[in-house]
């Protein structure tokens, strides 16, 4: 398949999607948010939270989903796996659900630990 970059993992789109964005501080939602080829033989996971931007963990969700359908880098990815000659633009094989979500607690002024709650 001829007309995009060729990509062999899905972590190289960590440029357009980075594995985590959460408030700097706070107790918020969060979901943790799974990419994978419809084959599962590759996966990366990412993990958004909010504390003032939403009020249900499905609204995050909702927000990436429409981010993913609006990336204008996805409209000229080929994904090919190592194993494989052939090539598929990266929309055809890719798959996003939610996988989990909790709450966190994040106080920078107490300590460097983030409490997560399932």
């Amino acid at each position: 398949m001829e007309g995009g970059k060729k990509i062999e993992s899905l972590s190289e789109l960590f440029g357009e999607f980075p594995e985590v964005i959460i408030e700097a501080e706070g107790t918020f939602k969060y979901v943790l948010i799974s990419l994978s080829t419809k084959d599962k033989k590759n996966c990366i996971y990412l993990l958004r939270g909010y504390n003032t931007k939403y009020s249900f963990h499905a609204e995050i969700f909702e927000d990436f989903q429409i981010q993913v359908r609006d990336s204008k880098l996805l409209d000229n990815l080929i994904y090919q796996s190592t194993d494989s000659q052939d090539g598929h633009k990266i929309r055809d094989v890719l798959k996003v659900e939610c996988v989990g979500g909790g709450r966190i607690d994040h106080d920078r002024n107490i300590s460097t630990k983030i409490l997560v709650f399932l």
